[in-house]
């Protein structure tokens, strides 16, 4: 799922005092100005609201998607950048270089520049997970320079302040179906009719079984299905038999999708039985 940046702004070591308001343009980079003796710091931050994601769902990867500004370059670009998650809040239109946002130095991300412009397309799948399992707040993202770098010049993104929509930075969040490690109860009335549980989709559990228990006074007969569709279904062997108060556990020769207990009564009893079936199954 794209999710789009909602607030950035960025900073200057040279105008500590300057608060940038919706800029259009994420400056990141090292200027050295030789006649005054400094050397300029450019630092940039993104914020995204962070989406739902159902419980049903794992986080499997995350990408930050940056475009090129239509002047990409200040000097000579930059080889490397990094990217953090950031410790602080910041706040477009009153951010100043003497009030930026530290950066979480562990969740640091170094960031290979191409020689042209391009988008740039960085792995924040960790920092990403931590923001879901509350490891971190979400209070965005930083843009940093590399420190120890010795180009002179400036790499400068569009931001979600930019007129060209189709620029904008991205946070591209891929999630992939949970399979839950649980257990599902079910009890069931037996007749001499053949009747069938609750179909289950089992593919995702790598340890699973069936546990059947005759809860009833009546002698009962079980059997495993399999079904590659959870619509056809085909019996495993063999058909049990259990007394009352008997527990047996089912176990499935073949991989399929789809499993469940197909029950009657056993031959020469009459009226009505009862059966518990347990479902449960592990990952890993």
């Amino acid at each position: 799922m794209p999710v789009r940046s909602c607030v950035s702004t960025y900073v200057q070591s040279n105008l500590p005092e300057l608060a940038p308001c919706r800029s259009r343009k994420l400056p990141v980079g090292l200027w050295f100005e030789i006649e005054r003796g400094c050397r300029c710091e450019y630092m940039s931050y993104l914020f995204f609201h962070l989406p739902p994601v159902s419980d049903y769902y794992d986080i499997i990867a995350a990408h930050l998607i940056l475009n090129p500004d239509n002047t990409p370059f200040v000097g000579n670009p930059p080889r490397k950048l990094n990217v953090q998650a950031l410790s602080d809040n910041f706040k477009d239109c009153y951010t100043t270089y003497m009030s930026r946002p530290e950066g979480i130095g562990s969740t640091n991300i170094e960031v290979s520049m191409p020689w042209q412009p391009s988008q740039i397309m960085v792995d924040v799948t960790n920092i990403v997970k931590m923001w879901y399992s509350n490891i971190l707040p979400n209070r965005g993202l930083a843009l940093l320079p590399d420190r120890g770098g010795t180009q002179n010049g400036i790499w400068v993104f569009a931001s979600p302040y930019h007129l060209n929509w189709s620029l904008h930075p991205v946070l591209h969040i891929y999630t992939d179906e949970r399979c839950h490690a649980c257990s599902f109860v079910e009890t069931c009335n037996v007749t001499l009719t053949e009747q069938f549980s609750c179909t289950r989709e089992v593919w995702c559990f790598s340890v699973w079984t069936f546990v059947v228990q005759n809860i009833g006074d009546k002698g009962v007969r079980v059997r495993l299905q399999d079904s590659p569709d959870g619509s056809v279904f085909f019996d495993e062997v063999p058909e049990l038999e259990l007394a009352p108060g008997k527990m047996e556990v089912l176990v499935n020769q073949y991989f399929t999708r789809f499993s469940r207990v197909k029950y009657r009564l056993a031959e020469g009893e009459t009226g009505e039985g009862r059966i518990k079936l347990w479902l449960q199954g592990r990952q890993g």
